[in-house]
């Protein structure tokens, strides 16, 4: 799993009951801190990482308090208020994601993510035949609209989505295929090469890292 703050907006609503609670907007731990609450919720923490993780609660005075951790392919459910924010992190302390209860009970996945590749390398990239499937969960972070383009055998972009910012986009496609995330202005906001299996990529904005 990449290791960078999955933190991505703090304050995206879990779709339903079953629907996926997304990792908060990326900002500093200086800036998450309980605040008091009268209405509870649960929040089921799903590693899918291949690494155990160590989940925190961010207290009334903005420090972490670790709540222990979840080994891989296990999850944890806890019992919190709205306004409690929580971080996970790897074994080396890299957060890898924020998460920000809501009204309704939900899962926060944690999945392993794609390190993005510098923006020169996309002239050499194009997708080579492959039968290991791989699920990519786009993450807009960005601040704007994002045009999503898969680089085909040919290495020529071809258009798949367009992604509005705090907004997702779920792609199946092969190890080996690459990926390109671009702004209205044409700028490279991020480049991804899939691996087998299901990962996240976290799209920021230009000249910052994710």
């Amino acid at each position: 799993m990449s290791v960078w703050l999955s933190a991505t907006t703090l304050a995206l609503l879990a779709a339903s009951i079953e629907g996926p609670l997304l990792p908060d907007s990326e900002v500093p731990d200086g800036g998450l801190v309980s605040r008091q609450s009268a209405t509870p919720t649960t929040v089921r923490f799903a590693n899918e990482t291949a690494a155990a993780v160590s989940l925190y609660w961010m207290n009334f005075k903005g420090e972490r308090e670790l709540y222990g951790t979840i080994e891989p392919r296990t999850s944890r459910t806890v019992r919190t208020y709205l306004t409690h924010p929580w971080i996970v992190t790897d074994a080396q302390g890299q957060p890898l994601g924020t998460f920000l209860p809501q009204r309704v009970d939900a899962t926060a996945l944690i999945q392993p993510r794609l390190a993005p590749l510098a923006p020169g390398q996309e002239a050499k990239l194009r997708s080579q035949q492959s039968k290991e499937r791989a699920t990519i969960r786009f993450i807009n972070r960005s601040g704007g609209l994002v045009h999503l383009y898969w680089l085909d055998y040919k290495g020529e972009r071809n258009l798949r989505a367009r992604v509005d910012a705090e907004r997702e986009h779920v792609v199946e496609t092969f190890a080996s295929h690459p990926w390109i995330a671009v702004d209205e202005e044409g700028d490279t906001l991020g480049l991804f090469q899939a691996q087998r299996g299901d990962f996240d990529a976290v799209i920021s904005s230009k000249g910052t890292a994710p």
